[in-house]
């Protein structure tokens, strides 16, 4: 009796052994794939951005604390956004129908770095048109419109949901001092969207130019925001900015 549960365990073990040893060989085989399709370490972390950003829009309705509302009872704001927040982030990015390279991996048409769910590389996508950037560019955008509304849980206007959603397709994210004070119905000031404006811990000129124009579209002024022919220096002093 005790030899045949002796040979049932090894028989167990052996079960358990051969299964582990499949699914190993099942996520190498995955890796490899993956590896094999990706063209440079920047263009694979660029695939594991994009599968953050697919799973932070695509997650449960979060759990507030008790400041905070169930998703359904944020009041009103929108849900995708405008022309005029599309025209910016447009402004900002530039319109590019090849292939090029950048500090993150390779991006096209207005800084995307995936192309219908698939990394762009050196070679894919072969000569996209601009109806076909544009088509994408919604698909995307309604990714990014999806981190602003689980992100945050207040009464947001069209203009602050346009700044939020340009701040998120830029950093893959909106700054926690940005969503506690919307949640909490206090002032968002220019610093708050500052905090996003440097590149290894150093001012990035480009990046304050922009965070200074999303603030100001945060603000509700389109007009000002995407002036072209005022530098950052002449914003700041041609509005008061609080600290």
């Amino acid at each position: 009796m005790r030899t045949l549960v002796r040979g049932a365990g090894y028989v167990i073990v052996a079960a358990l052994i051969l299964s582990v040893t499949i699914i190993m060989a099942i996520e190498m085989a995955k890796a490899t794939v993956v590896v094999r399709n990706v063209e440079s370490v920047q263009t694979l972390m660029t695939v594991v951005i994009h599968l953050m950003v697919e799973k932070a829009a695509e997650r449960p309705d979060r759990v507030f604390d008790d400041r905070h509302r169930k998703i359904g009872d944020c009041g009103p704001r929108p849900e995708q956004i405008s022309e005029r927040g599309k025209a910016f982030i447009r402004q900002h990015e530039g319109l590019r129908l090849d292939p090029y390279y950048d500090r993150n991996g390779y991006a096209i048409g207005y800084g995307m770095h995936t192309w219908q769910g698939m990394p762009v590389t050196r070679t894919y996508p072969d000569s996209p048109t601009e109806a076909d950037v544009e088509d994408e560019f919604d698909v995307q955008l309604a990714t990014y419109a999806h981190i602003v509304t689980r992100s945050t849980c207040s009464p947001l206007t069209s203009p602050m949901f346009d700044a939020l959603v340009s701040v998120a397709w830029n950093t893959g994210h909106v700054n926690t001092s940005i969503v506690q004070k919307v949640d909490q119905g206090r002032a968002v000031n220019v610093s708050d969207f500052l905090v996003t404006a440097t590149t290894q811990s150093q001012r990035n000129r480009a990046l304050v130019n922009r965070r200074l124009r999303e603030y100001i579209m945060f603000t509700g002024d389109y007009d000002l925001a995407m002036n072209r022919q005022m530098l950052a220096e002449q914003l700041l002093q041609h509005m008061s900015y609080g600290n």
